[in-house]
């Protein structure tokens, strides 16, 4: 019988037994939570909030939201105006990183099913439009569309135009809403 190939591990005091191993001998390294933990913590835009962890820290319309205090219904409404508004896109054939269609058919939706989401994009963005300052609304757009953090000067008619938003997308009803 031969001895197996390599070298035996050598068993000392400065090793202990407690190590865990991978199954090819290298020690394994438990820091994967705390290590995620502080990558989280060290990116910029999570500096100097108040709850640094939360998820809507990672787009430009969510910053927005904590900025302003606004409603969890906003935030929700404006991530489907934007799921929304993306899958349109990519039906169109606008270059996006969306795909749809993946593991089904490879057909994607059909010409009624886009069609309704356009009719359904210019029903919202028609009822925002008509309540609200262009600017917040171009500004909101582009948060939640390109990511693009908007001008702190046009907060408060953007704040107007993602009201208006949700309202338009249904998750809030202006009858909760205290406009001036």
């Amino acid at each position: 019988m031969m001895a197996k190939a390599g070298r035996k591990r050598k068993s000392s005091p400065t090793v202990s037994a407690s190590v865990k191993r991978h199954a090819c001998g290298q020690i394994k390294r438990d820091d994967g939570e705390a290590r995620q933990l502080s990558v989280i913590l060290s990116q910029p835009h999570r500096r100097g909030s108040e709850n640094p962890i939360d998820q809507k820290h990672e787009s430009a319309f969510g910053r927005f939201c904590i900025r302003r205090k606004l409603k969890e219904e906003i935030y929700s409404a404006a991530q489907r105006y934007g799921e929304l508004i993306r899958r349109w896109r990519c039906a169109k054939g606008v270059p996006t990183t969306l795909r749809l269609g993946e593991g089904g058919s490879g057909l994607g939706p059909s010409d009624e099913t886009v069609a309704r989401w356009g009719r359904e994009i210019a029903t919202i963005e028609h009822g925002i439009l008509a309540e609200c300052d262009p600017r917040g609304f171009l500004s909101i757009r582009s948060m939640i569309l390109d990511e693009i953090d908007g001008d702190i000067r046009l907060d408060a008619v953007s704040q107007d135009a993602a009201v208006w938003l949700a309202i338009n997308m249904g998750t809030i009803s202006a009858r909760d809403c205290a406009f001036p």
